[in-house]
């Protein structure tokens, strides 16, 4: 597939992940992309448009059960 055919295709899933995770930033909470803290659209750049991985989320939380930190990690 043409890598901008697959760009456009992907791009409403990529502003819907963008705004949640602006929102998160906004909410003071950490984003981490493979254990280096990152902006959310380096996130979404990776997470979205990388076409050899997958990502999976981990989410930290503090005794109140709020989330704090969030941690995408690439898997195989």
């Amino acid at each position: 597939m043409d890598k901008k055919k697959n760009r456009r295709q992907k791009r409403p899933e990529a502003d819907s992940l963008r705004r949640e995770l602006h929102s998160y930033e906004e909410k003071g909470t950490h984003l981490y992309l493979d254990d280096k803290l990152s902006k959310a659209d380096e996130i979404v750049n990776a997470c979205i448009f990388a076409e050899d991985s997958d990502y999976m989320r981990d989410f930290v939380s503090d005794d109140n059960d709020h989330i704090t930190e969030i941690h995408f990690n690439r898997i195989k």
